[in-house]
């Protein structure tokens, strides 16, 4: 419907029925002072209202079932003086109130179980509601963008309705519930925008979870709170920001035990805090390292300040050595009269910017100090953290009142470290830490209450291992490649050519490197060494790597003339092979066929030219190489030869050496068939030599 439609005024209307067919109304709908009206379910259609809904003074009206389909309100919605209204279940499907949700003087209500579906709002005001004892049916609302006020609920004795609201973006009011006996129910808002108050609650003893609003431990101005505090004239516990701050006592500061650095990387292990708070249980610890090295860069250039003007001054940042640059400090020279007039709005590289201050914080004359050290910032810098502070901060000086200038004499930014960590329990390891830096660490406890106390603090060092080592094991044959991966902050390392795999077999350094590379020319050829690396600055040096196995081939050529026996022998094959210099060992290889990737695992390392290989089927055919070592560094493979074992009609084939067979076609004779043939040819006087039946091979 567009419009708004009224139904105000009638004394004996009883229902509203004829109303089905309407499903939303575009401005407002009312339905107030009807003192005989007992239902609105011909509203059962409805979904929506884009502007303000009132239902209020209908005294016989005793629910809102009506409404179960009704979803948003796009303004207010207040429900107000029915008195025989005994609940609002009705309002099931309402997610959300876009303006003010106010139910106040429905002296019937209990409780407002209905609105258990309701997750924004406005506003929310609760009031004079004498029999509402409980508002538990808020529990999933969560969103509030503008004040909460409770007050003047006589039998309310609990806000748990309202645990899962984390901020306030205006004022919190608490006040005249008589039967209130504790904040429980706020235990989750960590910030409020406007004003608290919390007065007049008769029986209201317990306001511990107001502590972290308050500042806990210290107090304001440490607090939370935007505007405002105003807290008295509640029972004993609650009627001071004092006594609620002192009933609160926190968990104990945990103590560092041990520390262990290595690699960037420092594990803290600790005794953990203990507390009596029940409300704000310790939920993990966050360790914190922040770098005793700091770099500090400068703006001197004096600038004037316009009357109702404003003034930018760059300031470039370049070369911070620090993985995690975040220990922000801002430090201002300004020369004016009043403070209160100035706004400081710094930006970083990345576009991210604070107000670092207001016209509303001051009153006095020139501002003079750091952020945060002795100045407090209007908002956190921890705004900066995790970005890149290299390239250009621009700090904005805006003077927003009229008749008084003054002058920016100079600015700069200082730089520190800052690694964190959390953990459940003990212990808790940060990493990211600068190679070649000094930290100071300490671990805190974190609660409701926030972060702390913090611990004792340790001094550690980051010390870099260089990683990803490689060197070449008998690749050359006049040198071993040594390379690794850069350590950030080192200046030079220190290669070490190590007899055996032990630290203590290093000696002293062979080369000081610059780069992440270097080729060992010096080393006994076929000999083994460990290389292990140090990463290093002028001054000091980090722990050792973990060692490489590196060598140079000593440059003998593969074994020649392997000859494998072909079913020689039933039992075995035998191979024999030319020696070459340099070898003292050899390793003998069947491979399935020519290919190399055929052959098997070692068969023997024999030290003579000659091997029997008893392993290998009868009948099949087996390819062999030789391979000649000294210690681990062995020559390439030499040619394959063919053998087996017994009789086999198989196709042999031997690789490109030069092989040259005769073979006769008439069967080896026996003495007495020389004899006889002798005869028979000297008779006929005939001359013949005879050649025996052999193989005659001939091999390069």
């Amino acid at each position: 419907m567009w419009g708004g439609l009224g139904i105000v005024g009638n004394a004996i209307l009883t229902n509203i029925d004829g109303l089905e067919n309407v499903t939303s109304v575009s401005r407002f709908l009312e339905i107030s002072d009807n003192p005989a009206l007992t239902n609105i379910n011909s509203l059962i259609n409805f979904t929506s209202v884009e502007g303000r809904f009132t239902i209020q003074s209908n005294s016989a009206l005793t629910n809102i079932d009506g409404l179960a389909n009704v979803t948003s309100m796009g303004e207010e919605f207040l429900i107000n003086n029915n008195n025989a209204l005994t609940d609002i279940d009705g309002l099931a499907n309402l997610t959300s109130v876009a303006s003010k949700l106010r139910i106040i003087y429905n002296s019937s209500l209990t409780n407002v179980d209905g609105l258990a579906n309701i997750t924004n709002v406005g506003s929310l005001v609760i009031s004079k509601n004498a029999a509402l004892a409980n508002i538990d049916g808020l529990n999933n609302l969560t969103n509030v963008t503008s004040h909460i006020e409770i007050y003047d609920n006589t039998v309310l004795s609990n806000l748990f309705g309202l645990a899962n609201i984390s901020q306030v973006s205006g004022n919190l009011i608490i006040h005249s519930n008589v039967a209130l006996s504790n904040l429980f129910g706020l235990v989750n808002i960590s910030s409020v925008a406007g004003d608290l108050d919390v007065y007049d609650n008769d029986a209201l003893s317990n306001c511990s979870p107001l502590a972290p609003l308050l500042g806990w431990p210290v107090g304001p101005p440490d607090d939370n709170v935007g505007g405002l505090i105003t807290v008295g004239n509640n029972d004993f516990g609650c009627s001071s920001v004092q006594e609620i701050l002192d009933s609160v006592t926190g968990p104990t500061a945990p103590t560092i035990t041990t520390s262990e650095v290595m690699g960037g990387k420092a594990t803290l292990t600790f005794s953990p805090s203990t507390t009596t708070d029940t409300i704000w249980p310790i939920t993990g610890y966050q360790a914190q390292c922040l770098s005793d090295d700091q770099s500090t860069f400068e703006n001197n250039t004096i600038t004037d300040i316009p009357d109702l003007g404003s003034v930018i001054s760059p300031l470039i940042v370049s070369g911070i050595p620090f993985n995690n640059a975040a220990g922000l400090n801002v430090s201002v020279n300004i020369t004016h009269p009043r403070t209160r007039h100035l706004t400081l709005i710094l930006t970083s590289p990345s576009g991210t910017s604070v107000v670092l201050w207001d016209e509303a914080e001051g009153t006095g004359a020139d501002l003079i100090g750091a952020f945060p050290t002795n100045l407090e910032p209007a908002e956190s810098l921890d705004a900066f953290d995790g970005e890149d502070f290299n390239g250009e901060w621009l700090l904005t000086v805006a003077d927003g009142l009229a008749t008084q200038i003054g002058t920016l004499n100079s600015w700069g930014i200082t730089v520190r470290d800052k690694v964190t960590a959390t953990a459940e329990i003990p212990p808790v390891t940060l990493t990211g830490l600068t190679n070649f830096h000094d930290y100071t660490c300490t671990v805190s406890a974190i609660t409701g209450l926030g972060i702390g106390p913090a611990s004792n603090t340790v001094s550690v060092y980051s010390k870099a291992t260089p990683t990803g080592i490689r060197a070449t094991n008998g690749t050359y044959s006049n040198r071993v490649e040594v390379t690794w991966d850069s350590v950030i902050g080192a200046t030079v390392y220190r290669l070490f050519r190590c007899a055996g795999p032990k630290v203590a077999s290093c000696g002293l350094p062979i080369r000081f490197p610059k780069e992440t590379f270097f080729n060992d020319t010096k080393a006994i050829p076929g000999k083994v060494y460990y290389y292990r690396l140090r990463a290093c600055t002028k001054t000091d040096c980090g722990p050792f790597s973990v060692e490489r196995k590196g060598s140079i081939n000593i440059g003998f050529v593969a074994p020649t003339n392997v000859i494998a026996s072909d079913g020689t022998y039933s039992d075995r094959v035998h191979i024999t092979w030319k020696s070459v210099e340099g070898p003292t060992v050899f390793r003998v290889f069947r491979c399935l066929d020519r290919d190399i990737s055929s052959c098997s695992l070692t068969l023997g390392f024999p030290k003579t030219t000659s091997f029997n290989d008893t392993k290998g089927d009868a009948g099949t055919v087996y390819y062999y190489r030789i391979r000649g070592c000294i210690v681990n560094t062995c020559s390439n493979y030499s040619f394959a030869n063919a053998g087996h074992r017994g009789n086999s009609t198989a196709s042999i084939e031997s690789e490109s050496e030069m092989q040259i067979d005769v073979i006769n076609a008439v069967p080896i004779p026996t003495i007495n068939d020389v004899g006889r043939w002798l005869l028979i040819l000297m008779t006929l006087g005939l001359g013949l030599l005879l050649i025996n039946q052999r193989n005659v091979r001939y091999r390069e």
